[in-house]
């Protein structure tokens, strides 16, 4: 992270992998002393104003606080967040948000000094939290059984794989069935539906800055030397974006779970980007694992990342045949999960 002065005051900036000082920033409402808001943006370089009208005098002393984060390249919300040297994915990270703050909530709205109360309160939205949790994924495992090869497989939550219906419905019924103890209700109903509410409009706002990432019509190469835009490999249809490298444990663990992919979807395109590595890199890899894909492009500079905001690896980019992004997934891909996102999505 870097450490950003803005007159008395700072704020840590998550810089992305590759490291472009001119990509990255924080989006300020700055207020000065004379009451003035300002609207300021932050990156490496120190501060400048988002509309050149609305510079903030430096003499005087100001007041920052974070409200978005923005990326320079097209404006738009980053799908990942980095903390330190660890890029995590902003839609579990929000829901994380959720969670707490609506546990405080419901303690706050427990009887003042009943610590009895409070306790119990916690317990009994937990047990409604992991009601959701246990069930959706269980359910997931169900439906998407023969994409298993092991029990372990299962058991491992990384590909965040639920069915959210599911776990819905069970997160409704045990909710009902705790609120039959009246002297909690309050206190549960509280912490429900901040979590709830958080989380319907941290979607919106996520939806909202997803709705303006579409496939960029940027040129990459081939490991044949040639040159192609993603258009004109998508061809309207429905695109999967994997971007990668050779150098990333999880990359090369689900490389596998991307060629069984492309082997059983003929009606969607599979785009492996490899992420700044030379094409004898790539393809001493792919050569190496016995590995083979249709469009193996090479992103020199990271562009694509960039552009979507994506500050990590492995990062899975869903486009519709309108090109539009539907959905994106940081992390390691199980089959199970790659399933779920290619019959939800398209």
């Amino acid at each position: 992270m870097s450490l950003l002065h803005f007159g008395n005051s700072s704020c840590l900036s998550p810089l992305p992998f590759h490291d472009p000082a001119h990509v990255l920033l924080l989006h300020y409402t700055v207020l000065g002393k004379d009451g003035t808001k300002y609207d300021q943006k932050a990156n490496r370089n120190g501060i400048e104003a988002v509309n050149a009208n609305t510079t903030m005098p430096q003499e005087l002393g100001y007041s920052a606080t974070p409200t978005s984060f923005y990326n320079d390249e097209n404006g738009e919300i980053m799908i990942t967040v980095n903390i330190g040297s660890l890029a995590l994915p902003v839609s579990p990270l929000l829901v994380l948000i959720s969670v707490i703050i609506g546990f405080t909530v419901s303690s706050l709205a427990a009887k003042k000094g009943d610590t009895e109360k409070k306790e119990k309160a916690s317990n009994a939205l937990m047990l409604i939290l992991l009601a959701g949790l246990v069930i959706g994924r269980l359910v997931f495992v169900l439906r998407f059984a023969d994409s298993y090869d092991s029990v372990w497989q299962m058991f491992d939550i990384r590909d965040r794989g639920i069915d959210y219906t599911a776990a819905l419905f069970s997160f409704v019924v045990v909710l009902f069935l705790q609120l039959r103890q009246r002297h909690l209700r309050k206190a549960l109903l509280s912490g429900v539906l901040t979590m709830a509410g958080l989380y319907v409009v941290f979607s919106l706002v996520i939806s909202a800055g997803r709705e303006q990432l579409v496939l960029p019509h940027s040129s990459f190469m081939q490991l044949d030397g040639q040159t192609v835009t993603l258009p004109e490999i998508s061809q309207q249809q429905p695109t999967v974006v994997n971007l990668w490298a050779t150098w990333c444990p999880p990359c090369r663990r689900e490389m596998p779970v991307l060629q069984q992919a492309e082997q059983r979807h003929n009606d969607v395109k599979f785009i492996l980007l490899n992420q700044q590595e030379p094409s004898h890199t790539v393809e001493h890899f792919l050569q190496q694992k016995g590995l083979s894909f249709k469009h193996v492009l090479l992103d020199s500079k990271g562009d694509m990342a960039t552009s979507m905001g994506a500050f990590g690896l492995p990062v899975t980019l869903y486009f519709d045949a309108n090109g539009q992004l539907v959905h994106s997934h940081m992390g390691e891909l199980s089959a199970a999960s790659l399933q779920q996102s290619i019959e939800q999505y398209f």
